[in-house]
């Protein structure tokens, strides 16, 4: 991830959990529970997923939660490589996980869980960050992550990289 996109959390939110670096991620799918029967097919589905490669642009922020906002993300500029990835991994997960519970994908990077932050904090921070716009990069390889929980915070463990065909473009 881009290092200004880390540096987002440098403002003083109250409230404001802020996600770690290393968690820092833009997820194409949520898989949910998998047994270690289903951890294998899994995996191989995944290794058949192709894609050339492409750029993406992180772009604008947000909130979730509408009026009591609950998530800070940062935006993601539309991306034709980003949708097709998108919906070949939700195909070929399709017949081992059943469809995905988050129906309508909304690519973004969550930035912070909020508690009991106001609601004109969260419109203050967006309106300072509403330019937000990071130098497009090279995306040639997707994560396979598990989620620990540790209490209070949650991390993302990478359990395998899936890497794309290499694309000049993108080097």
């Amino acid at each position: 991830m881009p290092e200004r996109l880390a540096r987002m959390r440098d403002y003083n939110l109250p409230g404001a959990a802020w996600e770690m670096r290393e968690n820092l991620h833009l997820t194409l799918r949520f898989i949910g529970d998998v047994d270690e029967g289903m951890a294998d097919d899994l995996d191989a589905v995944l290794g058949r997923v192709q894609s050339p490669g492409f750029t993406l642009t992180l772009k604008g922020t947000g909130a979730f939660g509408g009026e009591n906002p609950r998530v800070l993300w940062a935006g993601v500029a539309e991306s034709a490589g980003l949708r097709e990835l998108q919906k070949k991994l939700d195909a070929a997960c399709l017949p081992l996980c059943g469809p995905d519970s988050h129906a309508r994908f909304m690519p973004h990077i969550t930035l912070a869980r909020l508690e009991g932050t106001s609601p004109q904090m969260v419109a203050d921070y967006l309106e300072r960050t509403s330019r937000f716009e990071e130098q497009p990069f090279g995306v040639r390889s997707f994560t396979l992550f598990t989620t620990r929980d540790g209490g209070k915070r949650k991390w993302y463990e990478p359990l395998r990289d899936y890497h794309f065909a290499q694309n000049p473009e993108m080097l």
